[in-house]
């Protein structure tokens, strides 16, 4: 008679399979949650610097108007009668656009308008 030698043999069992998916689950989660921390950063500091570059035209272009209603007219501004017309860059993409008209004694804003220069 034979005798049968013992040879030892792991058991995986339906319990160890899903905790390997659940750690191969979690840790895809937590790749994907990393790259989308990274983008939104990313994204966060474009804005701030969007806004930035806006209010930093926003305000030149407060001072010419201040320049244009003393009665020193910039020469990138453009005069029509009454009318006035000037641009402030903001961006290498956008423009501050800005149409202002003196009547009846005040001074109105037709147009203060950031505008894309991408075609």
């Amino acid at each position: 008679m034979k005798r049968k030698e013992s040879t030892y043999r792991p058991m995986v069992g339906g319990s160890a399979l899903i905790v390997i998916f659940a750690v191969l689950s979690l840790v895809t989660f937590a790749l994907l949650m990393l790259s989308t921390e990274s983008s939104s950063e990313r994204l966060s500091k474009v804005s701030a610097e969007a806004v930035s570059d806006f209010y930093e035209a926003d305000c030149l272009a407060e001072e010419t108007l201040f320049q244009i209603k003393s009665g020193n007219i910039p020469p990138h501004v453009t005069r029509d009668g009454n009318s006035y017309t000037y641009t402030e860059q903001i961006s290498d993409t956008r423009l501050l656009h800005v149409e202002v008209e003196y009547r009846d004694g005040e001074w109105d804003v037709l147009r203060w308008q950031a505008l894309s220069t991408v075609r």
